[in-house]
């Protein structure tokens, strides 16, 4: 069971460097400026929001649902820009909190 909770926390691990990837990608450019961007932000959003919850990351889950919240009301760039930015200042913080040896 110790080696399939390690397997479980490795690849959380991987996702999250992953969606993190992913959302620094979209960031560089100014915000939301497609609706694929938006499809792939919110779609992030969406799965960021479940696994944190899933693994006991509420703060996460919690962010990435305003992040797809702010997307859903259709809320001003500045106002998306901040949700992302503040999305992934969360994803940095697990991320760390997982190298220092967080329990799932």
């Amino acid at each position: 069971m110790v080696q399939s909770l390690s397997a479980l926390k490795e690849r959380f691990i991987t996702r999250l460097h992953s969606d993190r990837t992913a959302l620094n990608a979209i960031a560089k450019n100014p915000i939301v400026t497609s609706d694929t961007q938006r499809r792939e932000l919110a779609r992030l959003a969406h799965g960021i929001a479940g696994a944190g919850g899933s693994f006991g990351f509420d703060h996460l889950s919690i962010r990435a649902s305003q992040m797809e919240a702010t997307l859903e009301a259709d809320s001003s760039p500045v106002e998306k820009r901040e949700a992302l930015t503040s999305l992934i200042r969360e994803l940095d913080a697990v991320i760390a909190d997982m190298k220092t040896g967080h329990p799932l």
